[in-house]
């Protein structure tokens, strides 16, 4: 009876020992605490910036010359293909100049052609001329023989014949340099009397300064390279240009790009020939596609920020939606990491330039009590909520994902019955 009592006691003092611990727990107030179960996320690494829509395409029109407006041709907006006129410029000075300029061409024409016709008379006249010396002097040769003519006559014949001879080869040295052959030249010429006149020296002068001056009136008539809409037209008839000034702008609205500014700390993970997609509140609600078509080499300083331009082809325009001009947004899918890692942004902290969360070890006896122990982590890519971790926790790791005051490595926290994420 006596050992019974004992079991007894003694059974009675161990429960009583476990319901004064369990007690004495219960009483101990535990920091209640938001728990994050480490789960997988894929994450994507997007390079982003804001950017203007352009032509890829364009055409400048500015003047090189001083003058007045005297013509419009085509309005701003209007479509216009290589080689319409847009802006012309008063040429009336002009005009008579080139009028003079072909007068005189004509003029000189006539006269090589007069010259070219009195050299030939000249040396019809001394080939005639010639003959007949020879004639005299062959006749007065055979008299001297006989002795029918005495040997002054003889040699007054064969001065004639020589002096003959000499006007001979000095109207046909003319005549040949006159039509642009060699003086020394035997063989005839088989062109034409206009081809001649065309060739000479003085209609080819004349021709020069006529197309020069007529080079010169070009400048006068502003007319687009490129297919394209007139997209600027700052002057109006009866406006004065001077050198330098912008009269018109064209750019080819078939194709079309994007001009942006890349941070140097995203530049690396560029490359030309990388998709895009572009947003603009120009038309909300529709994802045009374009690919980098141009990095470039060099990085320049714009405000407090060093960037690099780049651009990027439109692939397509449905609708014509995209307009030069419009503001826009490119985002470059550089990088796609799958079932990663990952925790609430806020639930990391920085401490001696490393990352740490609080990694929480759950008690054995009791799901809703963890001890808190800090863990250094390595992050990857930055989602919009969440952050990729490459090193330091696992899938189901259990951390604290916010409220972290006052919370050290050792404590023991408890569950919070609000916002479980676990």
């Amino acid at each position: 009876m006596k050992k019974k009592i004992v079991y007894i006691v003694i059974i009675a003092v161990i429960v009583l020992s476990v319901v004064a611990g369990v007690v004495g727990r219960n009483r101990t107030r535990l920091k209640k605490v938001d728990v994050y179960a480490v789960g997988l996320e894929d994450f994507r690494r997007e390079v982003s910036s804001n950017g203007e829509i352009r032509s890829r395409e364009s055409n400048r029109l500015i003047s090189t010359v001083s003058g007045k407006v005297k013509s419009i041709h085509h309005e701003e907006g209007e479509y216009v293909l290589a080689g319409d006129v847009v802006v012309s410029l008063d040429t009336s000075d002009m005009e008579l100049r080139r009028e003079n300029l072909v007068s005189t061409l004509e003029s000189t024409r006539i006269m090589v052609r007069k010259e070219l016709l009195s050299l030939r008379s000249a040396y019809m006249q001394a080939s005639t001329a010639y003959e007949q010396a020879e004639r005299d002097y062959l006749r007065s040769e055979d008299l001297r023989k006989k002795e029918f003519a005495s040997e002054v006559e003889l040699q007054a014949k064969r001065d004639a014949f020589h002096i003959a001879y000499d006007n001979l080869t000095s109207a046909m040295q003319q005549l040949r340099f006159r039509e642009g052959r060699d003086p020394e030249e035997g063989s005839p010429d088989s062109r034409t009397d206009d081809q001649i006149v065309e060739e000479s020296s003085e209609v080819k002068q004349a021709l020069l300064n006529l197309r020069s001056h007529e080079s010169d009136m070009e400048d006068f008539i502003f007319r687009a390279s490129i297919d394209g809409i007139i997209t600027a037209l700052p002057v109006e008839e009866g406006d004065v240009v001077s050198p330098g000034m912008l009269i018109a702008s064209v750019h080819n609205s078939g194709a079309l790009k994007v001009a942006a500014n890349i941070d140097e700390v995203d530049l690396s993970y560029l490359s030309v020939g990388q998709d895009v997609k572009i947003e603009s509140d120009s038309f909300i609600g529709t994802e045009l596609k374009g690919r980098v078509s141009y990095i470039a080499p060099i990085i320049q300083k714009i405000g407090d920020s060093r960037v690099c331009s780049i651009e990027v082809d439109i692939l397509e325009n449905p609708g014509d939606v995209a307009r030069i001009g419009a503001s826009c947004s490119i985002f470059i899918t550089v990088e796609n990491r799958t079932e990663r890692p990952a925790i609430p942004v806020e639930s990391y902290f920085i401490e001696d330039d490393g990352k740490y969360v609080f990694l929480l070890e759950q008690d054995q006896y009791d799901d809703n009590r963890f001890l808190v122990k800090k863990q250094e982590i390595e992050t990857g890519i930055l989602g919009i909520e969440t952050v990729e971790v490459t090193d330091g926790l696992s899938e189901g790791d259990f951390i604290i994902s916010s409220d972290r005051a006052g919370i050290v490595e050792g404590d023991e926290v408890e569950r919070s019955g609000d916002n479980d994420q676990s």
